[in-house]
């Protein structure tokens, strides 16, 4: 069991009842349809929080997977698919999706909006749990990658990386069947762990400048925030 999804997810239930019950008011379908999407939300997180165990060598995908379906049909009905900014804010644990880039401060886990800017926060705490453990407190970020990617995970074969002031370019090569398959989703497992890594390895916020996908590579260029 995990009480802060359970807790999350409870959350998330209020509010989504209180917003379904303003659209019946004022009989308004579009806030009674993002309500019902948000209310799936709150559901599956309680759910996942009761069932939830710690995993051992699997690299949370089964949590990603799980809430995957649910998120991407509430990134098209808050109106942020496609072209959507992602970053990690370290201090709140989260990693964001927003229709534009929102600073890292009072985000809330779950559907929440800021400045006007709406935007979906998904908890990555047990995921730097996880690559700590994996990578220790090496000082070769390469290194931290390699670990990850190739000899834990089996994702992709070659590791490059490049970095200039604060952009810094991570290659991923010669992927894995598995690999390929966990990049169709809109959350991208390995969007995510390619940026815990770097949160983890830095201490410092992270977002997404282009990402790059070829039939056996994955590139993403980052800014780390703060340096």
């Amino acid at each position: 069991m995990e009480n802060r999804y359970i807790i999350v997810g409870l959350a998330i239930i209020s509010v989504s009842s209180l917003f379904i019950i303003y659209g019946v008011l004022t009989n308004n379908d579009r806030v009674m349809g993002v309500s019902l999407s948000i209310l799936v939300v709150g559901v599956v997180s309680t759910a996942v929080g009761i069932t939830y165990r710690e995993p051992l060598g699997e690299m949370l995908e089964h949590y990603i997977h799980d809430l995957d379906l649910f998120y991407s049909s509430i990134l098209e009905d808050v109106g942020i698919v496609g072209s959507h900014k992602i970053k990690l804010c370290l201090e709140d644990r989260v990693i964001v999706f927003s229709e534009r880039i929102i600073p890292c401060r009072n985000i809330s886990v779950g559907v929440n909006m800021i400045n006007r800017v709406p935007y979906i926060a998904l908890p990555i705490t047990n995921i730097l749990d996880y690559i700590s453990k994996v990578v220790g407190e090496s000082s070769d970020v390469v290194d931290g990658f390699r670990k990850l990617f190739v000899d834990t995970s089996y994702l992709c074969r070659e590791i490059s990386l490049t970095k200039e002031n604060n952009i810094i370019s991570i290659e991923l090569s010669k992927l894995s069947e598995k690999a390929l398959e966990m990049m169709k989703t809109p959350v991208n497992v390995i969007r995510v762990y390619v940026l815990t890594l770097l949160v983890h390895h830095f201490r410092n916020d992270v977002e997404i400048v282009d990402e790059i996908v070829t039939a056996e590579s994955y590139k993403i260029i980052a800014k780390i925030l703060g340096e």
